[in-house]
């Protein structure tokens, strides 16, 4: 779950630094293809997904109505 600052940027389609620290953290390449990213209230922001040589990059934002 994200907030603030974080998730503005994720709402734009961009990575934050802490975002990445926690996915580098998080991240299991053996279990997970992607991870979900939501709102502080649960609302799915977008799909992140490790790709080789790339890093993290973001697969699909989502936009709340």
């Amino acid at each position: 779950r994200v907030k603030g600052k974080d998730e503005s940027l994720m709402r734009n389609g961009v990575i934050s630094h802490d975002l990445r620290l926690q996915l580098i953290q998080n991240f299991q390449p053996e279990q997970d293809d992607v991870i979900q990213v939501k709102s502080a209230t649960g609302d799915l922001i977008s799909l992140i997904g490790l790709e080789k040589q790339k890093g993290f990059q973001i697969r699909r934002v989502f936009k709340t109505v």
